[in-house]
């Protein structure tokens, strides 16, 4: 369903991204008052400063996708403001950003804001921001660094060293040890390289500097023929001389904020970063005039894909526990059908009982009587309701006959309802898979709401009318393919007409193909071809292989189910298709 993944494992927003984004800061924000401040969420907050109405400042200390920088992406507020939220309202709306600092070029900033107290006297707050990860967190301290309070509170029982909570000082330089690489001179370089000659590359720039990042370590490797994975003790002068150089052309880039932003595709993931990559295997690259817009794209695109992957994990584990349920449902039915084809021994037992009121003593449980239907005329044994009489029990069978006798009509509707419903659920689950945007899936869960089987949704699709796939085939016919029951529905029952050809997996979910031939001739690559489309968007997809049908569109009917997507077909023929 995704074309891509996002990088998410290893932490892309480094320290080298935030300073970055603080010289942004430092153009759009600095010296503005703080005029508005929302949490749209538990692990978000926007600072709105004067003069910046479309620029808001986001940080967001989520675990998964912890970040800080400029954007005009909007956000829904809840009613009522989270504690945290009217801490920072009480504390530092109105206030003046006079200073933006970052510690030691690592994931942590500090927001400086000159505020007055109740007695209207010129305090200083500080708002810290420390994007780490799972460990990320906003603390608001006063002028002293004693904690006001924090988004996250972390008392000394959860971290003896590093307590967050109101009243306790704040250090930043407790998670902040390594060097701040744009501080750096020539000889320690050297002697770090020296000291640390067991280390791996990417050891060495990790866990001795603040700001790299994985990606930035694997740029530097590769730029001198090697992998970050090799030793220092491995590199000769000369390669440590093009490794002193390389860094030091980066120190450069940090003092004169010269950066490259840019996002692209690396080993099939989705990352970025603020300096330019040459010497990895990147795809798909979009440069940025500014850090911010290119943050705010990513983080949009990575929102939208972790949305779509929660929602359809969800909706496939919904269908999944239905389609479970239908099962036991047809079972039972199976069952129950049966024992309605097996109905005529109970009218046998009726007629037999009523021949013979006389010779049934009352009480049994059971009786042997002579079996008239028979040729051989053997006896048989006839079960008996102990607290009726005779009479009573040869009525308790004409009924018991009577009411099976309606019931395997029925029964024969329902199981090929359910049975018509199961492939309606398989082909549920194909779309799921199929489905491109959140607002697909919205409407596959709308469309289980019209049929009953979830709760309805209030889901519209109005701006979403997504519509089939029109392609060409090789001798320019135009063919339709629909990725959803709506789509499939569509093309097939609404726009394709008699002499058109339509093309599905055998006996399996997949997408609907038509080509609009019209009642000319197709090709040979033509039928190929619309039948690989329709391997390729089927359940069979993953075999590489498979049979597919085709037949004229005027040999199609809907279901008798009427469960959408759902059609008959007869006339057929068959083409083995491999991918």
């Amino acid at each position: 369903m995704l074309l891509f993944k996002l990088g998410g494992d290893k932490m892309a927003y480094s320290g080298l991204v935030l300073r970055a984004i603080k010289s942004e800061l430092d153009e759009e924000i600095l010296n503005k008052r703080i005029i508005k401040i929302y949490q749209p969420n538990e692990s978000e907050i926007r600072l709105h400063f004067s003069g910046t109405e479309k620029n808001q400042v986001l940080i967001s200390v989520n675990p998964s996708e912890s970040r800080l920088y400029l954007s005009k992406e909007k956000a829904q507020n809840p009613m009522t403001p989270p504690s945290f939220c009217m801490v920072l309202r009480k504390h530092l709306e109105g206030g003046l950003l006079c200073g933006i600092e970052q510690i030691k070029t690592d994931r942590i900033i500090k927001f400086i804001v000159k505020v007055k107290n109740e007695f209207y006297e010129e305090v200083y707050k500080f708002l810290f921001v420390e994007i780490m990860g799972k460990h990320s967190n906003i603390v608001l301290t006063d002028e002293n660094m004693k904690i006001i309070d924090s988004i996250k509170r972390i008392s000394p029982l959860i971290n003896r060293v590093r307590a967050i909570m109101p009243g306790k000082i704040y250090d930043p330089l407790v998670i902040s040890n390594g060097l701040d690489p744009s501080q750096i001179d020539e000889d320690t370089f050297e002697n770090l390289l020296e000291e640390k000659k067991e280390s791996s590359l990417k050891n060495f720039f990790l866990k001795n500097f603040t700001g790299f990042s994985p990606l930035l370590i694997e740029e530097i490797s590769a730029f001198l023929n090697l992998s970050s994975k090799d030793l220092i003790l491995s590199l000769d002068a000369e390669t440590k001389k093009i490794l002193k150089n390389k860094f030091f052309e980066l120190q450069e880039i940090l003092l004169n904020n010269s950066y490259y932003p840019s996002s692209f595709l690396y080993n099939g993931k989705k990352d970025f970063e603020i300096i330019k990559i040459v010497n990895l295997d990147i795809k798909d690259l979009t440069i940025y005039t500014k850090v911010s817009p290119m943050l705010d794209d990513y983080y949009k695109q990575r929102s939208k894909l972790a949305g779509i992957s929660q929602k359809s994990s969800d909706l496939s584990k919904n269908i999944e526990k239905i389609i479970e349920r239908t099962q036991k449902k047809l079972e039972k039915q199976a069952g129950e059908l049966n024992e309605a084809l097996d109905r005529e021994k109970y009218k046998v037992y009726a007629d037999l009982i009523s021949a013979n009121f006389h010779k049934i003593p009352r009480g049994s449980d059971h009786v042997f009587l002579e079996n008239f239907y028979s040729e051989n005329l053997e006896e048989i044994k006839v079960p008996l309701d102990i607290k009726l009489n005779p009479a009573q029990n040869a009525q308790v069978y004409y009924k018991k006959y009577s009411k099976l006798k309606t019931a395997a009509s029925r029964l024969n509707d329902e199981i090929e309802r359910s049975k018509a419903l199961l492939l309606y659920l398989d082909q549920a689950l194909l779309n799921i898979e199929l489905a491109k945007y959140k607002e697909d899936l919205e409407e596959i869960r709308a469309e289980l709401g019209r049929l009953g089987l979830l709760r309805k949704s209030t889901f519209k699709n109005k701006s979403h009318e997504k519509k089939y796939e029109n392609l060409k085939s090789p001798s320019g016919f135009q063919i339709l393919l629909g990725r959803n029951n709506r789509q499939n529905e569509e093309i097939t029952l609404k726009i394709a007409k008699p002499g058109d050809t339509w093309f599905h997996i055998k006996e399996g979910p997949g997408a609907h193909v038509v080509i609009k031939n019209m009642g000319q001739e197709l090709t040979r690559k033509d039928i190929e071809y619309a039948g690989q489309l329709a391997l390729e968007n089927s359940k069979q997809k993953d075999a590489r292989r498979g049979e597919v049908v085709y037949t004229d569109r005027k040999f199609i009917k809907r279901h008798p189910s009427k469960i959408p997507g759902l059609v008959i077909y007869t006339d057929f023929k068959s083409l083995e298709v491999k991918l």
